[in-house]
């Protein structure tokens, strides 16, 4: 319950930022119209797959910073690929836009909070613990139909922000199951409809 209570506190908080960059957007002067933006993403800081949306908060030129929050479902369960119950998951990452006209690469930093479902030895049942990692990404987009739509393809890396004292205390010697690991290199593969 203490931990289902902690994750919906984190994704408030999540939400709180990302309005406030919203709210304190810098308006662009020089026509460009497509600020906002919708993808799927397969893989990425989700693991599995991700909706997402996106926000131009600045850019100048050829660069373009943005604020991008998502919400996926990701394998994270009682072994590494296998799961016996929905891991739904949220991040929240600023991300830099370098490049002209079609062609763009995007280099971000963020945090992904995982709905981990673990079922401890001492426990009858499978809990919730949510699972904090930090994720960068470096990806290529390319543009479409006067930037209407973009395609993405790149790597992501997730490294493990810390862990809960709830996990410990469910494990002997309070080492935590293989499936807790502390760096995950991954892909991700996406298609967006800005506008």
């Amino acid at each position: 319950m203490l931990c289902f209570i902690a994750t919906k506190r984190s994704l408030a908080s999540l939400v709180l930022i990302f309005c406030f960059f919203i709210n304190n957007n810098v308006h662009a002067k020089d026509g460009l119209e497509n600020k906002n933006a919708f993808a799927l993403e397969i893989g990425g800081s989700h693991l599995l797959y991700s909706f997402q949306y996106e926000r131009m908060v600045w850019h100048k030129e050829n660069k373009r910073l943005n604020l991008r929050m998502g919400l996926g479902y990701s394998f994270f369960g009682d072994n590494m690929f296998i799961s016996k119950s929905p891991n739904i998951s949220w991040s929240i990452s600023p991300n830099l836009l370098l490049g002209k006209e079609r062609n763009k690469v995007e280099f971000s930093l963020g945090y992904t909070i995982f709905n981990g479902f673990y079922k401890p030895q001492s426990a009858s049942k499978y809990k919730i613990y949510p699972d904090h990692y930090f994720n960068g990404q470096i990806a290529y987009r390319y543009y479409f139909e006067k930037e209407k739509f973009y395609f993405k393809a790149g790597g992501v890396l997730l490294m493990r922000a810390f862990y809960f004292n709830t996990y410990k205390k469910h494990y002997p010697g309070g080492r935590a199951p293989d499936a807790f690991v502390p760096l995950l290199p991954f892909f991700t593969v996406g298609l967006a409809y800005c506008f």
